[in-house]
């Protein structure tokens, strides 16, 4: 099998070099001919959104680097001729930003079948982990509810300092990582961000219902479900920031600050699926974020370089309160 993680390895050697100058093309060499339908745009569609990005923020790439860890599946592989893998990426790139240079680092997964051909191995099937965030209807109902008309929301006894450089720093610490304390969810972008909002001194508003309040029992297993709704789930955490925290809706992204929140509809429909938290700014003063489901450190904010980003993708600037009631 060393021979088809050679060809893993040189794979992901070859995108580097084309994120940087060459030509997305190169990469169908290491397609099987009984490729499934897709895997091509899938191949080159991560290159096409990190120059969509790259052009957008005029901020030249100079310098990518991956790192892959490989763990073969073989309760998976069919044959000896055919092997499947999971690969967790970690990947840097370093941008020229003015002057100055800004670096940015995310973790994907990706699961890929290969499969021997003519004495070569050639990558056959693919998936790769992106922010597409799905909620079941279920769920979304008890969002619904959990703000219906009429519900006064219990609010902290006392007025605490939102402590925006303990969320920052914790949004720096685990960004690539898992607190034990808490549950590592599926969709853990929003489980992510409220842990954050959490370090920098939030209350949490505990209640009996899943459907009220945010909150979440430290120590919780990830089957447990023993959080409220807004603690993990983007849209049932954005009106609860909005309805109870005084937290506010701004304009623009120049609006922001260190500590503050960023919520994305990927198609424009008015629910929000995704959310990050602002850790730094570019040299055009766009933010830049941290954010869990795909690990992401000082990613640009408009993610699109994301296989989630599409042209009706719209974002929710969220400017939290100096002082958290």
């Amino acid at each position: 099998m060393e021979a088809c993680l050679d060809a893993i390895r040189k794979f992901f050697d070859i995108r580097n070099e084309v994120w940087l100058e060459g030509d997305p093309d190169t990469l169908r060499d290491f397609l099987s001919i009984k490729r499934n339908r897709g895997i091509e745009a899938g191949v080159t569609g991560s290159v096409e959104c990190k120059r969509r990005s790259m052009a957008a923020r005029k901020a030249p790439l100079l310098r990518t680097h991956t790192k892959i860890s490989v763990r073969r599946l073989p309760a998976e592989s069919r044959s000896d001729d055919e092997q499947n893998y999971l690969i967790r990426e970690n990947i840097t790139w370093v941008y020229q930003d003015g002057l100055d240079y800004s670096v940015e680092a995310r973790i994907i997964w990706h699961r890929q079948r290969w499969r021997l051909e003519d004495g070569s191995w050639r990558l056959a099937d693919l998936w790769e982990s992106d922010e597409t965030t799905l909620t079941p209807t279920r769920m979304a109902d008890l969002v619904e509810a959990s703000s219906a008309p009429g519900l006064a929301p219990e609010r902290p006894a006392q007025c605490v300092e939102y402590d925006r450089f303990r969320a920052f720093r914790y949004a720096e610490l685990w960004w690539n990582g898992w607190n034990p304390n808490f549950p590592r969810l599926r969709d853990d972008c929003t489980n992510f961000i409220s842990q954050c909002l959490f370090a920098g001194r939030a209350p949490m508003d505990k209640r009996k219902s899943r459907a009220e309040g945010w909150w979440m029992h430290i120590g919780a297993k990830p089957d447990s479900e023993n959080w409220s709704y807004s603690w993990s789930v983007t849209e049932a955490f954005k009106r609860f920031l909005l309805t109870t925290r005084g937290a506010k809706r701004v304009h623009s992204a120049e609006e922001l600050k260190i500590g503050d929140v960023i919520l994305y509809d990927w198609n424009g429909t008015g629910r929000v699926h995704h959310a990050t938290m602002v850790t730094d700014f570019d040299n055009h003063g766009d933010p830049l974020v941290n954010a869990h489901t795909n690990p992401s450190y000082h990613r640009h904010y408009r993610y699109l370089d994301s296989a989630a980003w599409t042209p009706r993708t719209r974002y929710d600037f969220i400017r939290m309160p100096d002082s958290l009631c």
